[in-house]
């Protein structure tokens, strides 16, 4: 029976996932047969925070935003993942509930690998443990930063922390903004138009210049 494309479309997917980018194709095969795929409309919750696990995913089109709600009522954006990206796999230890919530920015397509299933392949491939290890620590590297930020009182100060960080990174003075204006702005606890200001502001003090969602840092020791 001819291979459908909905299977060639998730062993595609598998591949140029980060968090599989490196596994053999037998490990692939195996992923692919335990993947759902699952579209949710523009609006629409993969999982809401304390929810039991039952597995994590990997966006394959559209746009997914994680977030917490403050006692206050406030929305405070943990991430906005991309395509290509996975989500949702630190549940894979620990409590095994979800720790923040998610929601389809726009119509979303997403490959689904159930917990139990995905614990078994795991347990079996070292290579596999090592990246999903990894790649659990780079979200908590992301949350650590994400909570530094909180914490900075004025927009100036976390747009200025963003871009040396970012300038740190990139190992250059002309760096490229990870996301659209309006999604660093969420991920930064900060109005898009008051990041648009913000770097404006930076720009008119020659600190930086401006060129889409390209910004070269000129005078780094003031930046932040």
């Amino acid at each position: 029976m001819p291979e459908s494309n909905e299977v060639k479309a998730s062993r595609n997917a598998v591949k140029h996932c980060p968090l599989c980018a490196y596994m053999d194709d037998e490990t692939v095969e195996q992923l692919v047969k335990i993947i759902s795929k699952k579209t949710f409309p523009k609006g629409a919750h993969f999982y809401y925070q304390d929810d039991e696990s039952g597995g994590f995913y990997v966006v394959s089109k559209g746009l997914v935003r994680l977030y917490k709600t403050a006692e206050s009522g406030k929305e405070i954006v943990m991430a906005i993942v991309r395509p290509g990206m996975t989500f949702a796999e630190a549940t894979l230890y620990g409590s095994g509930r979800y720790s923040e919530n998610a929601v389809a920015q726009e119509e979303t397509e997403a490959l689904f690998l159930p917990r139990k299933e995905f614990l078994q392949v795991v347990a079996k491939n070292a290579a596999l443990s090592r990246s999903l290890t990894e790649s659990v620590c780079r979200w908590l590297s992301a949350y650590s930063t994400l909570v530094e930020n909180l914490n900075l009182s004025s927009a100036r100060e976390r747009v200025g922390r963003y871009l040396k960080r970012a300038m740190e990174e990139q190992r250059s003075s002309e760096i490229k903004l990870a996301d659209k204006k309006y999604h660093v702005a969420l991920q930064l606890g900060v109005r898009p138009e008051t990041f648009s200001r913000t770097l404006a502001e930076l720009e008119a003090a020659a600190v930086i210049s401006v060129r889409g969602n390209l910004i070269r840092i000129l005078k780094p020791d003031q930046v932040a």
